[in-house]
């Protein structure tokens, strides 16, 4: 991808894609990897994972009415998985992960940014994507307020390498 390519285009180039990967996903075999030659293939493997799947609406019968709320399961040693399922029109994401690889905080922030760039994309889809942002308002301000520290003021005269040199000078 270039940075002028829109959320339009890759939208068209990754609906090519699935439809090529759905008519393929039966032929996934996990247990080809894990006969890698060594530990740090199979751990390069499988990194992200990805599955959609589209679940029935309501059943109805007899007075009574039932649906599907919850599907949880994930054998797959992927290291972090993007779990879309679709549900009357609604698509619900859940994000799935190696506790051993990854904390939830981490997770989490992953899923605001990935969030925030739907929105994004969904309320521009002609934008070149690297326009697009990634960090919501929350984690801008942490970034570019909290997070920044003391202000300190410095010599203006003098270019950043002269300082470093100084800086050096003062702290071997």
């Amino acid at each position: 991808l270039n940075e002028s390519a829109t959320f339009r285009d890759v939208l068209g180039k990754a609906t090519d894609d699935i439809n090529t990967a759905y008519s393929k996903q039966e032929f996934y075999a996990p247990k080809q990897i894990q006969q890698s030659s060594t530990a740090v293939e199979q751990a390069a493997s499988l990194p992200i994972g990805f599955d959609y799947q589209e679940w029935p609406g309501a059943t109805r019968g007899g007075g009574l009415s039932w649906s599907l709320d919850t599907l949880s399961a994930c054998a797959e040693p992927f290291k972090l998985r993007l779990g879309v399922t679709s549900d009357a029109g609604a698509l619900r994401l859940s994000f799935h992960y190696d506790p051993r690889l990854l904390d939830r905080g981490a997770v989490s922030r992953l899923a605001d940014q990935y969030l925030t760039l739907l929105r994004a994309a969904a309320a521009s889809p002609d934008a070149p994507l690297g326009t697009l942002p990634l960090l919501g308002e929350e984690e801008r301000r942490l970034l570019l307020e909290e997070w920044q520290g003391e202000r300190v003021e410095f010599a203006h005269d003098r270019c950043i390498h002269q300082l470093i040199e100084e800086q050096a000078a003062r702290h071997p």
